[in-house]
């Protein structure tokens, strides 16, 4: 055993030569447990009811004209070396009120060249066709198929009639749609557990990355913050990253008031989803009650009394069958610290701003409860241990301010979806698979500048690890570096890397940490990189044997100080061949 910790050590030596290497001063590893943390006592506001807003249209479909980046110069993906590029783990886009499939269609074409196709979900919310009562167990329908194919992206659609018939820009209450899409929460919690259960079979990786729209980000909420909606074989959420994008985490006070006839619109009023988006109930100042949903009330309509012509369709909130029940609401339950959050904000939102927030907590941010960091550190402590990165700009188009436009910025949708900068939330990678990844600017309040994605993978004996990876145009500056969990130090690593990289390193059992560094600026907007993993495993014994034995070729001849040895001299020497092999010779 002595002599394979000598070759070990001496043949690391040889791989490194007598370079020193410069690598990134960063945190130690922890392991982040799924130990919830609760949230904070509120020390509510009170703000007095602004005139209310009144659209026609509150939620716009997606358009399909290309958006531009800041230069007004389109942004477009590579490729990369091969078509089967893999992510970490799968994708899922949820849209908002009133949305449909079209609503991330901008983004997911635009990620296509590299991810693939984007496979669409379906689900009816309403399948009872009654609008006057709310059962989940009843009430959600999915028409996932068995068969789900295997991919990196995959958005949901609610927009669909209790046969599986969907729509796209169809009216909601249309073609027996019955307001689907615009469904209590609590339902569309229910169909996303339903929807990460079928994609996490399908893909066999055991996390997920969901990203929400508006109302779709609350979705996600309640499906990882209420365990209901976890599929038996789950023992937690299975969440990797949550991001939100434009998400009225502190509620939206928007309303008709009862004069939906008047002034024609898509929303429906007295629907489930306008009821669980409130903040508070108030009639015109006469009074203010916390929005049962998201902070918590009584079930019943006197409780939740706001319209001064019709009552609520139900007050159902939790979708149980069951009235009368009081409830905590989601920003009174525990999060997680083991997730990456991050989340996409309109500074000129029209529609999540602070005077359509009437009930939240103090000195909540200006951005009306759309930057979510803001808002976990308002509503939950232990922030020290969780990671989030906001980005705010000013969204134009539509009535709403550019709200519902949020969806189609794919550049900055694209540096939400940021891999992790710590060890302990890294992404788990596999062998012989093409991952692709990016450099992207880093938030305002991200703990470097740099930006640092680390992937992590579990070497299950001795044996020779490689990294292989290229760069594509932008990357110059960028790095890539190997981590030991064990040993808590880098033991391999490339900087000012070329389009090309290959690092090689002998290694033992335990986990370890490939991490991509490089500094882009947004004007910058990203660069890609592509990479793979390959193993070589030794036998027991001496480390003499490799599994890959297939012609090896010497490449080089070292002492034990790792140093080449072009004329074969007297002691111990280590031949080192191009298939991994490593063969120690002593000559007389």
């Amino acid at each position: 055993m002595k002599k394979l910790i000598y070759i070990l050590l001496f043949v690391n030596l040889a791989l490194f030569g007598q370079t020193t290497q410069i690598y990134p001063q960063k945190q130690s590893f922890n392991i982040l447990s799924d130990k919830m943390i609760l949230p904070k006592k509120p020390n509510y506001k009170f703000i007095p009811d602004s005139i209310k807003q009144y659209y026609q249209k509150l939620e716009e479909k997606a358009g399909l004209n290309p958006i531009f980046d800041i230069e007004k110069k389109y942004v477009e993906l590579s490729s990369g070396i091969q078509l089967d590029n893999y992510t970490p783990y799968p994708i899922l886009f949820v849209h908002g009120l009133n949305g449909d499939s079209q609503t991330w269609l901008e983004m997911t074409d635009w990620l296509s060249p590299v991810l693939g196709e984007t496979i669409k979900l379906d689900f009816c919310l309403n399948s009872d066709g009654s609008l006057y009562s709310s059962n989940m167990n009843s009430d959600v329908e999915s028409f996932i198929p068995n068969n789900l194919s295997n991919s990196n992206l995959y958005k949901i659609t609610f927009n669909c009639n209790p046969i599986g018939d969907c729509f796209d820009g169809e009216p909601t209450n249309s073609s027996g749609l019955y307001y689907s899409n615009q469904s209590a929460i609590t339902k569309q919690g229910r169909a996303i557990g339903l929807a990460v259960d079928a994609i996490l079979e399908s893909t066999g990786v055991n996390r997920i990355i969901l990203i929400g729209h508006s109302m779709g980000g609350l979705a996600i909420r309640e499906y990882m913050q209420n365990s209901i909606h976890w599929p038996q074989s789950f023992v937690s959420h299975r969440i990797a990253k949550l991001i939100t994008v434009g998400t009225p985490h502190e509620g939206c006070d928007f309303e008709l008031q009862g004069f939906s006839s008047l002034f024609p619109s898509d929303i429906d009023d007295v629907g489930e989803a306008v009821r669980d988006l409130r903040s508070c109930y108030d009639i015109f100042g006469t009074g203010l009650t916390s929005g049962v949903y998201l902070w918590g009330g009584t079930e019943s309509q006197s409780y939740m009394y706001d319209n001064l012509l019709y009552d609520w369709n139900n007050v159902d909130v939790n979708c149980n069958g069951t009235i009368y029940e009081n409830l905590m609401g989601l920003n009174q339950k525990a999060i997680y610290n083991n997730i990456e959050y991050a989340s996409i904000m309109d500074v000129s939102d029209l529609l999540v701003a602070p005077a359509n927030v009437g009930y939240g907590w103090n000195n909540s941010s200006t951005s009306g409860g759309e930057n979510f960091c803001g808002v976990l550190d308002l509503g939950w402590s232990n922030s020290d241990n969780r990671h989030c990165e906001s980005w705010g700009f000013d969204a134009t188009g539509g009535l709403s301010g550019g709200h519902s436009e949020l969806p189609n910025y794919t550049t900055q949708n694209l540096w939400a979806l940021d891999e992790p900068d710590d060890f302990s939330r890294a992404f788990e990678v596999d062998f012989n698979k093409n991952y692709a990844g990016f450099i992207t600017p880093q938030a305002e309040t991200a703990p470097y500048t740099n930006d640092y994605d680390d992937y992590i993978i579990y070497i299950p004996t001795d044996g020779v690890l490689t990294v292989s990876a290229s760069f594509l145009d932008g990357s110059d500056g960028d790095a890539m570096y190997l981590y030991d969990l064990t040993s808590e130090e880098y033991i391999n690593g490339v900087q000012d890397v070329s389009e090309n990289e290959e690092i090689s390193t002998i290694v033992s059992e335990g986990s370890y940490i490939v991490e991509f560094e490089g500094l882009e600026s947004e004007e910058d907007r990203f660069s890609q990189y592509f990479f793979s993993l390959s193993f070589d495993a030794y036998n027991d014994g001496m480390g003499i044997e490799n599994i890959n034995d297939e012609g090896p070729n010497l490449i080089k001849v070292v002492d034990v100080l790792g140093r080449e040895q072009r004329v074969i001299q007297k002691g111990v020497l280590f031949y080192i061949y191009d298939n991994g092999k490593v063969v120690k010779k002593f000559n007389p």
